[in-house]
């Protein structure tokens, strides 16, 4: 746990944010996967006050207002869990100040959307990929989480994804010329 350092933790998740929706939701359960996270991080311990969605239930978008509101707080340390979508969370959210781990519960269709996800972490003035930081508490890197289901489409949709960034990489990796 990151408690003592206030580091913060960004959880992706593309389907399940509105149980009406089918394309999200195509076995037609009512079932709001944002929902059920916020509830278990609760449960866990983590108060509801330090948990952001930055996916609306209710499918409207966040004002940027509330968008900046909760970049602070995670930045200061005040929430500690962001969920979010690729779209919602994956671009022009900056919380990298103590984002210490990422959590993909799904993978994206495009490679780019990936790769957008992992710059929220991956990036400068992070304090968790600070030397002195590491040197001070001990701890490695970053940390990149990345869930499948047993018989499920999600390690063939990851393949899918890192073959599809190789595609449209290799040009740029020709070493031959």
């Amino acid at each position: 746990a990151t408690t003592p350092e206030k580091g913060v933790q960004l959880i992706f998740l593309d389907r399940g944010m509105r149980p009406t929706d089918p394309e999200e939701n195509p076995d037609g359960s009512d079932i709001s996967l944002y929902q059920d996270i916020i509830n278990k991080l609760i449960k866990g311990g983590i108060p509801k006050s330090e948990i952001a969605s930055m996916s609306p239930s209710d499918g409207k978008l966040l004002s940027d207002e509330t968008k900046q509101k909760i970049m602070d707080q995670a930045n200061e340390g005040k929430i500690r869990v962001i969920i979010g979508s690729s779209a919602t969370a994956g671009v022009g959210i900056n919380v990298q100040t103590l984002l210490y781990a990422e959590h993909h519960l799904d993978m994206p269709d495009v490679p780019a959307n990936y790769e957008q996800r992992k710059g929220r972490i991956l990036r400068q003035h992070n304090n968790y990929s600070d030397e002195a930081f590491q040197q001070e508490y001990g701890r490695d890197r970053v940390k990149l989480y990345h869930y499948s289901t047993s018989n499920s489409q999600d390690a063939a949709r990851l393949q899918m994804v890192d073959r599809k960034a190789s595609m449209i990489n290799a040009p740029f990796e020709d070493t031959s010329v």
